[in-house]
């Protein structure tokens, strides 16, 4: 997701069934537009998903993209909630995940630690009780 100028207008037919305010929006790509929005229905903050300038090719990969991740539950990923359709816009909700820092960031300051303090192997690193090496 692009992070220049970003639009905080949600499409103003979903707006408009007064489920939704958006707190921010969280990106921008080529295939949609996602918002950290309030979900008055869930009571909860999540994300939503814009598809815009839909067509042909990118509905059917956008129902797609929902469609397969839907039925993936596990600890570590994101949980996509709903499909839905306003006015002829298709939008879809998943888990808000606020990891509080830019991914390139996180890379690049994990990396840094590592290098301040590298990590040298003992004598004893794999060695099993009896002395002899695992």
């Amino acid at each position: 997701m692009g992070r220049g100028t970003l639009s905080t207008e949600l499409h103003p037919a979903l707006l408009a069934t007064g489920r939704f305010r958006v707190n921010r929006s969280l990106g921008t790509g080529s295939f949609g537009s996602v918002f950290d929005v309030h979900d008055a229905e869930l009571g909860a903050n999540v994300a939503l998903k814009w598809l815009r300038n839909s067509d042909s090719s990118t509905l059917p990969r956008f129902k797609r993209e929902f469609r397969s991740l839907a039925d993936l539950v596990h600890p570590n990923l994101v949980r996509y909630r709903e499909l839905l359709t306003v006015a002829g816009e298709w939008f879809f909700t998943m888990d808000l995940v606020d990891g509080g820092v830019e991914i390139i960031e996180y890379i690049r300051s994990s990396a840094a630690s590592d290098l301040d303090s590298p990590q040298v192997p003992t004598a004893t690193d794999g060695d099993d009780a009896s002395g002899g090496v695992v």
